[in-house]
């Protein structure tokens, strides 16, 4: 049995299978969106959101996470609402407030085992949900299947236990008149999770609306899940279609250099495309996980920035505010911050985008070709992400590069700073985005032969 790492380390755990999205986003560059879902109106108490659901996914592991190891605070970030408690009833009703201000309809609670400070946390919040009148549902993250393979006969246990403590609550998400429950895996699974969670569900006589984090060969299992999704904030976006997409708005962990943050303009595209796929569930990594700096809650850095952005394009009944937009956050790490410990393995993703053997790349090649196919596109920049995550890049015997391919590849150090940085991933995102980038005049143009 593998040892339960502490949750803060869990960014690196996110080995799965990807799909990048930015070729999708090229049609806002030119195309207004698609107009937006029509919200119901059903009255609060028996409220539960209908396919497709924009949810985000939430930590009610505060202020025991606002510390470690005699490190206070240990987040990049300032919360708008302070270094808070999850328990504090004032704290538990203004995030409802903004969640339904940003037009999201469910947070995804990470839950870590019967009696944890994430359980009691969870219970605690469903009961001020239900007192506030609140349209925001709950479901459930389930973190124990990520570390320690639990058995059918354990998962039963703790479908009995959160059917008596939580699943009954009306602000607890339903779907189908099942109690949602997401999944969390650590990317090692392997479709006999599939059955093992069937089998749970059979022991323990409770029928979920079971929501799987995504695995090799997902799609290809005998046995299926009623939906799957992806936890992978080290990118700005994945498809899962038509179960779900996901995006996030940055990746900064404490004491690390950011993987890479997005600037609000491209954020706001990534939105208009989640909501354009109608995927069933449309998630965001993350509300307040602000260990990682994958954060969406108000802080004082980017005020409510995201939140505006997900209220124009979600639907939704709370009227949109409109604020002066703040600035990105800087990049620079403060000077006490420590470099990370990137996975070992698992890179590039696998998914079909980034499959297959390239063609082989002319001579001379283009200028941010990672793959060397001769074009630039969205799968060039999630090889390259990927490459600065895991330590390696993947490329094939063609590409030009050096003995050291972070430090010296040609083709993907677009910003010609000498270096691979996140930096370049998001240069080449915004190329394909259409959208305005700074280079050098002696670096030459993203596209161009070289």
């Amino acid at each position: 049995m593998r040892q339960k790492p502490a949750p803060h380390q869990k960014g690196f755990h996110y080995l799965a299978t990807a799909i990048f999205f930015v070729v999708a986003l090229l049609a806002f560059v030119v195309v207004s969106p698609a107009a937006p879902r029509t919200a119901s109106s059903v009255g609060h108490a028996k409220f539960q959101p209908e396919l497709p659901i924009a949810a985000a996914f939430f930590y009610p592991w505060y202020p025991s996470h606002w510390a470690s190891g005699g490190t206070f605070p240990i987040t990049n970030y300032t919360p708008e609402l302070g270094f808070y408690s999850s328990i504090d009833e004032s704290v538990i009703r203004e995030q409802l407030s903004m969640a339904e201000q940003a037009h999201l309809e469910a947070f995804i609670s990470s839950w870590w085992g019967t009696g944890e400070e994430s359980d009691l946390a969870l219970q605690h919040i469903l009961s001020v949900t239900e007192e506030s009148d609140s349209r925001m549902r709950w479901a459930a993250y389930y973190e124990p299947e990520g570390y320690d393979d639990p058995a059918a006969s354990e998962i039963a246990q703790h479908l009995n236990y959160l059917a008596a403590v939580a699943f009954d609550s009306p602000a607890y998400l339903r779907v189908d008149d099942k109690p949602v429950l997401f999944v969390y895996d650590s990317g090692g699974g392997q479709c006999s999770l599939v059955d093992r969670w069937l089998e749970a569900e059979q022991q323990s006589g409770v029928d979920v609306y079971l929501v799987l984090k995504v695995l090799q060969g997902y799609s290809s299992c005998e046995s299926q899940p009623d939906s799957w999704h992806e936890y992978n904030p080290i990118a700005p976006a994945y498809d899962h279609s038509p179960h779900s997409v996901s995006i996030s708005p940055g990746f900064w962990k404490f004491g690390s250099q950011p993987l890479f943050l997005l600037d609000l303009e491209f954020f706001e595209l990534a939105v208009q495309w989640m909501v354009e796929t109608d995927a069933s569930w449309q998630l965001i990594t993350t509300w307040n996980e602000w260990i990682e700096g994958t954060t969406i809650e108000p802080s004082l850095e980017y005020g409510w920035d995201y939140i505006d952005v997900l209220c124009l394009h979600l639907p939704g009944p709370t009227p949109c505010k409109t604020s002066t937009p703040t600035p990105t956050p800087s990049t620079t790490p403060s000077p006490t911050a420590t470099s990370a410990t990137p996975p070992s393995s698992g890179f590039p993703p696998q998914g079909p985008t980034a499959t297959g053997a390239p063609s082989p790349a002319p001579a001379p090649a283009r200028h941010g070709d990672v793959d060397c196919d001769n074009d630039v596109d969205s799968v060039d920049a999630l090889q390259l992400l990927s490459g600065i995550a895991s330590g390696s890049l993947a490329q094939p015997p063609s590409c030009i590069a050096d003995a050291s391919p972070l430090s010296g590849y040609v083709l993907g150090d677009v910003d010609c700073d000498g270096a691979i940085t996140p930096s370049d991933g998001l240069m080449i995102l915004r190329f394909v985005a259409g959208l305005p980038m700074e280079q050098s005049p002696a670096c030459p143009v993203i596209a161009e032969y070289v």
